[in-house]
């Protein structure tokens, strides 16, 4: 009796261990300089939205906090934006869902090859994107910048830029504050 609950308590430890190194590992190569060797269909980033204590978005149009001390509380929300409306607290809504759903998975379309940066953009014209969850790895940050009429978004990580499959509505959604977040 002894021996099988000693081997299924091992057992059971090992696939454990196994279930969190795999979700370590996958995490920490979407954080590294590795990110270079993303490919179309992979993640940059990844991480479950229900894990999130706190995302912030800066642009150049506007700033928006979302955070909570503990994943059982609710997210307080405070947004700003450069045109001179007055602060916001916002009250969780389908619209931040949608928001923080799109910014904990974020995929590659493709790799933009030696891009000019330049050409992608102005960096004050590049938002920043900053997510930090309960584990004690390294919070994620990335520039997004909505590119042009292609309604495609692009991203940078380090020298890095992608064409990413975020919705760009994500950008509006944020964009608009209180109005939509809450909606």
């Amino acid at each position: 009796m002894v021996r099988k609950s000693s081997a299924l308590q091992l057992l059971v430890t090992a696939a454990l261990s196994a279930v969190v190194t795999l979700g370590i590992s996958r995490r920490l190569f979407h954080q590294s300089a590795n990110t270079a060797d993303v490919g179309p269909g992979e993640e940059v980033f990844a991480v479950d939205p229900g894990s999130v204590l706190e995302l912030s978005f800066r642009s150049d149009r506007s700033r928006l906090l979302a955070f909570r001390w503990k994943t059982a509380d609710p997210f307080d929300i405070v947004f700003a934006a450069a045109d001179g409306r007055p602060l916001e607290r916002c009250i969780v809504g389908k619209g931040f869902e949608e928001v923080l759903g799109g910014f904990t998975t974020i995929r590659v379309r493709r790799v933009l090859r030696e891009p000019s940066l330049s050409a992608a953009g102005p960096r004050r014209q590049w938002a920043e994107l900053f997510v930090r969850d309960n584990t004690e790895l390294e919070p994620f940050r990335i520039e997004l910048l909505a590119s042009g009429e292609s309604q495609e978004i692009l991203g940078r990580i380090d020298q890095t830029i992608y064409v990413l499959e975020t919705d760009r509505r994500l950008l509006d959604v944020v964009n608009a504050g209180c109005s939509a977040l809450g909606k």
